[in-house]
């Protein structure tokens, strides 16, 4: 959609300001003209970029499942990290070091450092989670407390548009299970995002991927935020549509810290024990 591209412009411009040798493969259906936009846009950027034409595709929502081709050529290449994400996500290089950093200390506990997907109303100039529907009670977060006031919390909604995984953790994705587009509890083009997100969940978790929460400032930390560039829930709010709840969470109140009221507490329960009977209808299926 020519219209997207401006996202797609952003979306390359963050990330060539991660300094590490970078290659960048867009994976689309679009004509050789429409390919021929897309360059001109990027052309001011210093990025290498080349396309991805998948055949034989079936339907367009696998489009989003071609990138395994990729990725598969770059492990013969020797790259060290991969990195999938959606063409309208702002990842920068703040972004890179954060993971970097989180991965060496949550490898061995079973957890992957996660991203959240924000979005800016231009009405009230807040910041609003694009994908968690409703608070989170700090108390009922499974947790990993780490040094310098940062705990890892894991919570309900771990959908992020986007996985980032070194080699290792992407060979244990690309030749387990979670390759399978019908793997996981997401619909067909969101689960191509999921990477390891339900792969050996450690034991108390919701999934592998875990947010850095300041406990001093009572926030989740900025550096793991990735900018929703669209902004499509914060404007569905604006038009007052009851129906969708994405995009109605302020980043400043997604983490309440004091304890959910009895009633809170049922609606919890009731989400997991629903979330289980999913997971076994989908077993013995």
């Amino acid at each position: 959609v020519e219209e997207r591209i401006q996202y797609l412009f952003k979306t390359c411009k963050g990330l060539s300001t991660i300094n590490e040798d970078l290659d960048v493969t867009i994976v689309t259906n679009s004509t050789k003209d429409e390919q021929t936009l897309i360059c001109q846009a990027l052309s001011d950027l210093e990025l290498n970029f080349s396309f991805f034409v998948p055949t034989g595709l079936g339907h367009p929502y696998l489009l989003t499942w071609s990138h395994f081709h990729v990725f598969r050529q770059k492990l013969e290449q020797n790259f060290t990290h991969f990195l999938y994400l959606e063409d309208d996500l702002l990842f920068t290089q703040e972004n890179f070091e954060y993971w970097l950093s989180a991965n060496q200390e949550l490898q061995s506990r079973g957890l992957i450092p996660g991203f959240l997907r924000i979005e800016h109303n231009n009405i009230d100039k807040e910041w609003y989670s694009s994908d968690i529907e409703e608070v989170q009670y700090y108390s009922e977060c499974p947790k990993i407390v780490s040094k310098k006031n940062i705990t890892y919390l894991n919570l309900q909604f771990p959908y992020q548009g986007m996985y980032l995984l070194d080699r290792n953790q992407f060979l244990k994705h690309i030749n387990g299970k979670s390759c399978n587009p019908d793997f996981g509890m997401w619909l067909i083009r969101e689960s191509a995002a999921q990477g390891l997100t339900f792969v050996d969940v450690p034991e108390g978790f919701n999934s592998t991927i875990v947010l850095p929460y300041n406990s001093t400032n009572k926030e989740i930390e900025k550096k793991c935020m990735v900018h929703h560039l669209p902004n499509n829930y914060a404007h569905i709010k604006n038009a007052n549509n009851s129906n969708i709840k994405l995009g109605s969470i302020k980043i400043s109140e997604l983490i309440h810290v004091k304890y959910p009221s009895i009633v809170n507490k049922l609606i919890l329960r009731r989400r997991r024990y629903v979330k289980l009977f999913i997971i076994v209808l989908r077993w013995l299926k």
